[in-house]
This record gives structure tokens, C-alpha cells and sequence, in this order.
């Protein structure tokens, strides 16, 4: 099961499927 999402890489928002693990392309907000 993948999501589709949209990741900011570089100043730019590139389509991303996260696939089990949603924190790998993305930095945890705390």
C-alpha cells in the first residue's frame, strides 16, 4: 500500500510514494 504525496526536495515539490514507512523521504516535525 503506497501513498502518493508530495515531497519538498530542494526548495521544489517532487510526487513521492511512501510505501510502509512515511518518514523516509521527510523530516519528523517535533
Amino acid at each position: 500500500v503506497g501513498q502518493q504525496v508530495e515531497v519538498e526536495l530542494l526548495g521544489k515539490n517532487y510526487p513521492a510514494t511512501v510505501i510502509q514507512e512515511p518518514l523516509v523521504l521527510t523530516e519528523p516535525t517535533r
